[in-house]
C-alpha cells in the first residue's frame, strides 16, 4: 500500500496475511519484514513435512498469495 508506514504495513496487511497463513499444514514460522509501503514473508514448513508435500504446499503459497493480498487489503479498508 503506498504511502503507508513500515507500522500500518504490518498492521493493515502483515497481520492479517499471517493469520490466514497459519492455516497452512505443516507452518513452523513466518517471518515479516516490513518498511513504508512493502512487506515480504518469508513461510518455514516443519522439518517433518513429507518430502512429497513441500512442492503442493510452496504452489499454493505462490497460488493464494494474491488471494491472500486481496482478502487483507479488503478487511483493511473494513477496518478503517
Amino acid at each position: 500500500m503506498a504511502g503507508s508506514t513500515a507500522k500500518e504495513m504490518r498492521d493493515q496487511v502483515g497481520d492479517l496475511m499471517e493469520k490466514k497463513l497459519q492455516e497452512l499444514p505443516f507452518l513452523d514460522k513466518i517471518d515479516t519484514y516490513t518498511k513504508p509501503g512493502f512487506l515480504a514473508m518469508s513461510v518455514t514448513f516443519k522439518d517433518t513435512t513429507p518430502p512429497s508435500q513441500v512442492p503442493a504446499l510452496s504452489i499454493n503459497c505462490a497460488r493464494n498469495w494474491a488471494t491472500f493480498t486481496t482478502i487483507c487489503l479488503q478487511e483493511s479498508k473494513a477496518r478503517r
